[in-house]
This record gives C-alpha cells, structure tokens and sequence, in this order.
C-alpha cells in the first residue's frame, strides 16, 4: 500500500473541504494511512540502528516494526462510559519497553507523545490565527465572555483549554465528566449516546429490499450530515425522498470532535490533526466503517446518480457542490472520483473503489479489525463478527449482532424507537457548537439527552469553500436516538393526559439549547424551556449574528433565522421492516416508514 501527497498546497487558504460531503468516510481512510505509512517507514528505518546480533529478541523487534499498524481508540466501549478518556492519552510520561543487549528487561521513561503535539522551535505553520468570539453576560450586563482559542500563539495542542494566550491550562476533570455523562455543564456528550448512535448506523434495511436506484441515498443518509439526496440544492428538504432515519458516521465523528476538544484543537477543522488523539479517534471511525462496509456491500456511491421522487425520471448526480484542492466547484462525484490530494505510487489518485472494504484494491491496504464478539455469546469467538467475507444472509445476522453490541439502554425489538431530528446550520454561529436535547422532569428540571454537534471552521479560516457554504445557508442533518428508560422517566414524568401517546408526550416535554465551547456557554434555549422552573445562567444569553466584516458584528438577544435549527420528533420501527419483494423505480420508495411528528421546538430565546 502507498500514499503520497505530490504539489498539494500547504497554505490554509487551499484546503481539501471533505465535511458535509458523500465521500466523508473513503477519503479519511487514506488520510490515516499516510500517517500509518509515515510511521511504519521511520520504525522500520530506525530499528535496525537500535538492534545488533546480540540485542534480546532481535527477530521478534524486527517483526514489531514490519507489523506496526496503527492504535484506535474505541470510545464506543463500556470503559469510555466508566473511566473517560484511557489515561494514556494525558498521563505525562509513558513507559517504554527498549531494546538492550541483556537481561532485565530495559524500561525507559518519555514524555508522553499522546497527549500533544508540540510544534518545536520553528512554531507553528504559516496561516495559523487566533479565534476570538465575544459574549454578553446577562447575570452582568457590563461584562461580556469570550470564546478565545490561540492557535496562533500556542507551542502545543490543547483539550478543553483555559482562554489563556499562553500555557493555559487543561480541564481533564471536565472532559471525563462529559464522556461518562456526570457534567450538568453545557456542550456534553457522553460514550452512551456516541454508542446508541453507532448502534443506530446498523438499522438500515437489507439491501435486497431496497431497490438497487437507491443505494447511492442509502450511502449518501450515512456517510454524512449533509444528505444531499434529500435536498435541492443547500438548505431545500424535499418531500418523498427515501429517508431511512438512521443516522451517519460523520454525525458521531463530530459528537466526539466536540467532547474532546472545547476551544482546543480537536473541535476546529483547521487544526484538530494536530492532536495526536486525532488519528486513534479518527482509527475507530474507520473501523466502524469497515464493519458497515461488510455489512453493507452494497451501499456505494455507485456512478454517482441517486434517486428521486417520485419516479426517479429525472435522477440527482451527487457533486461537489463547493469544490475543494484539486476539484473543481460543482464536479460530479461516483465511485471513481479523485480522493484528493492522496495519490498511488503511480502517482494517479486513490479513489472510493480502491478502498471500497473487500474490494480487491483495498487489500493492499494491508491492515484489518479484530472481530467484534456477540454479545448473546460473548466467549465464543466462533460467533463473533469478523470482516471475513461471508453470504448476504450471514451479513444480515452481523448486522443484528452489531447493533446488539453497540446498543445501550435502546431495546432493538420495540416495534417503535423514538427519534429526534436536528437540522442545522453549521456555520451559524462561526464556529463548532451543539445542540443538546432535553427533558423536563416531574419537579420542572431539566435532564440532558443527547446532542447534535457541529463541527465547523471559524469565520477567520481561509476556507473558500467553507465560506461559501456560509454564504449559501447550508444544512445539515443529525439524528438522536431517544433511550427507552429516558422515554420512559419522561412518561412517569408525564402530569397530564394518562392516555396520551408517547408522542404526545414527548413532543410536549423535550426541549433544547445551543451552546458554543466557553464558559457557561448556552446562548439559546427553546422557548418552553425558560419557565418559572428552568432559568439557568446563560439561557438567555445574547448570540452574535454573523457577517463577514467583523466591524458589522453585532449582538443580538434573538437569534437570526438562519441560526434556529429545526427539531422534528420521529416514530420509526426499531428495526427497518419493508416489504416481501423490492418494489418497482416508479413505486413509493422503500425505507421512509418513518413518522414525522411534526416541529417540536420552534420557538427560541
């Protein structure tokens, strides 16, 4: 397997804008190969002038360094939810076995590697900026709060940083608070909805049911939070298209993206590689992709076309709509686009068939996944999940066991789960920020859900193509799953009609803020949500209208439309029925039985 970059740009003002796009999960795979490759090479170049014929172990060191793949990080597993972050990743110093000629066994000391990166004597790369946002508070009407985020003055990268331009300081503490889900503070995320959230990637129906035009939507509804296929251009949702409501790997690559980051780097685009966690985060995704892939052969890009209501006459071409390094603005995108700027020995580039999971190109890739156990037969190995090639009804039966393994405290059988739909402005607020989703108890407090992340570029980014998403209001679409004890405390909670349906309910008791990485940091909150009961600080906190000249900023109590995400209640069935026989092209389409409940939250502070 080889990956290179050949004349690519290192400017910032030229980037590869890959977020909100159909190819989302192809192209990070061999982004995180590159990395791999680059390590591989400098071990294998370095261990045999650190061995010689008398080095203990000298065959086994060899075989290490031929064999290094590269770590993830499976913040899906149930330790993520008990203990946070694996302390690895911000101890100081890590203990290194090392090669030595005689016994015992030699154990050095370093400093720990994984929990920064430090850009060295030369500083950091040209285009660096600093990101300063400002606030009012409204518990002192004469002192305003400020997003700060100093990446151009920072020697290192950072989690969950103070707002200090220099040496600030690392708020661990919160940071394992908001994955094991104990924060009351704004901007949580913790492992039991990024679990619930894979596990709800594995509900999408057999491919034999779903007629062979719309595999390219099914693709296009997980890969990512844009779902082009069911828009007409940026922000228009189209009714009829098949929706399947299953979620998408990017919607929960951005939910930890937002938990680990704060104003540090792992929640900008434009600087989040720079953290070492980035990759093993970035590992795991790729890992779970790959067990979609197995199980979902399939789901492709396929020539690029997807289907469209009601007949399909006139089919949707997935493009490029903002273009991007080495892509011009509005290419059409298929199996065998360019996966910019990644290129082969030959110096063509990679494209989605070369890494397409199983495919035959994709096993020079040279790396695989452990098998992942069922967890009705833990101990035995033999009925495990593993990405071996198997038949399309032993594929189905994985793809029971997966979401089995990845779900908590969501029954797979109900013949209903329940659903919350967030659509999104990304670049609302000029930067990454999040939706949370909430309840109202008995005694009128609220209780945290789950959330919808976004993560997004600053308005100081050189970004085109960001900006020019900005420019046209584009939008994007998450999906939360509703927990069943969470739905039913909400029922016990209930004080009205005892024979209300659970829609009813809780189309009637959720509710929802935004809030952006600083302290205290909720800048809206739905309009329900700020009764006699519910008056947090922060709630009514003014958020800034966006425009492009930082002298025309101004703050504002009620938020511009554009910034007021659109929140649906949904009715699916837990696990995706459809019909005995695939339907005809002109037919209903197959996988829309999902229930829209209507808007839950229109109103916002």
């Amino acid at each position: 397997m080889h990956v290179s970059i050949l004349r690519a740009s290192t400017h910032f003002d030229v980037v590869t804008l890959i977020h909100i796009a159909v190819l989302f999960p192809t192209w990070h795979r061999p982004s995180v190969l590159l990395l791999e490759q680059a390590i591989s090479e400098a071990v294998q170049s370095l261990i045999p002038e650190r061995i010689n014929e008398n080095t203990k172990n000298r065959e086994e060191w060899l075989t290490a360094a031929k064999e290094l793949r590269f770590p993830y990080w499976d913040w899906t597993h149930p330790d993520t939810g008990k203990e946070g972050l694996p302390d690895i990743f911000f101890r100081e110093t890590l203990e290194l076995l090392l090669p030595q000629d005689e016994d015992p066994e030699m154990i050095g000391e370093v400093e720990n590697i994984l929990k920064f990166y430090h850009f060295g004597d030369q500083g950091r790369p040209a285009g660096f900026r600093n990101i300063f946002e400002e606030y009012d508070d409204p518990n002192s009407p004469d002192t305003k709060r400020a997003k700060m985020a100093y990446f151009q003055d920072w020697k290192r990268t950072y989690r969950w940083p103070s707002a200090k331009q220099h040496d600030p300081e690392e708020d661990y503490v919160q940071l394992n608070d908001r994955l094991k889900g104990t924060t009351k503070l704004p901007l949580r995320g913790n492992w039991r909805e990024l679990t619930n959230s894979v596990a709800r990637l594995f509900c999408f129906p057999d491919p034999k049911k779903v007629i062979e035009a719309q595999h390219p939507n099914v693709w296009d509804e997980f890969s990512n939070t844009r779902f082009q296929s069911a828009k007409k251009g940026a922000n228009e949702w189209i009714p009829g298209q098949p929706r399947w409501k299953c979620g998408s790997m990017e919607q929960v690559h951005n939910n930890v993206h937002s938990v680990l980051g704060g104003t540090g780097n792992m929640n900008d685009p434009d600087y989040a590689s720079f953290d070492p966690i980035f990759f093993l985060h970035h590992c795991n995704v790729d890992r779970i992709i790959a067990f979609w892939e197995h199980v979902y052969p399939e789901y492709q890009v396929g020539d690029g076309k997807y289907w469209t209501y009601p007949d399909n006459k006139k089919p949707g071409h997935f493009t490029d709509y903002w273009g991007k390094y080495g892509v011009p603005r509005g290419s059409e995108i298929a199996s065998d686009s360019h996966l910019t700027p990644f290129r082969k020995e030959d110096g063509s580039y990679w494209t989605p068939n070369d890494l397409q999971w199983g495919s035959a190109a994709a096993k020079s890739m040279g790396y695989t996944y452990p098998p992942i156990p069922n967890p009705s037969y833990p101990d035995m190995p033999e009925h495990a999940v593993s990405l071996e090639p198997v038949d399309a009804k032993t594929r189905l039966e994985h793809a029971k066991i997966l979401k089995l393994h990845f779900a908590h405290g969501v029954s797979v059988d109900n013949d209903k789960a329940h659903l919350v739909s967030v659509q999104l402005n990304p670049h609302a607020f000029g930067g990454s920020y999040t939706v949370e989703i909430l309840y109202t108890t008995s005694t009128g407090e609220l209780e945290y859900i789950a959330s919808a992340a976004a993560f997004t570029r600053s308005q100081e980014s050189g970004c085109a193509g960001c900006k020019a998403r900005r420019e046209a209001g584009e939008t994007s679409e998450n999906v939360i799953v509703l927990p069943d004890d969470v739905v039913k405390k909400i029922r016990e909670s209930w004080g009205g009609d005892p024979n209300a349906t659970n829609e009813v309910i809780l189309k009637e008791s959720l509710r929802a803020q935004i809030a952006l990485p600083l302290e205290g940091g909720v800048v809206a909150a739905s309009s329900k949500t700020l009764g006699t009961s519910y008056n947090p600080a922060g709630a009514t906190l003014a958020a800034r209208a966006i425009s492009d000249s930082p002298e025309a900023r101004s703050l504002n109590f009620k938020l511009e439309d554009y910034q007021k995400p659109v929140i649906k209640l949904h009715s699916v069935p837990s696990a995706p029925r459809a019909p005995s026989a695939p339907r005809a092209p002109s037919d209903v389409p197959l996988g829309s039985r999902w229930e829209d409940r209507g808007a839950v939250l229109n109103e916002w502070f």
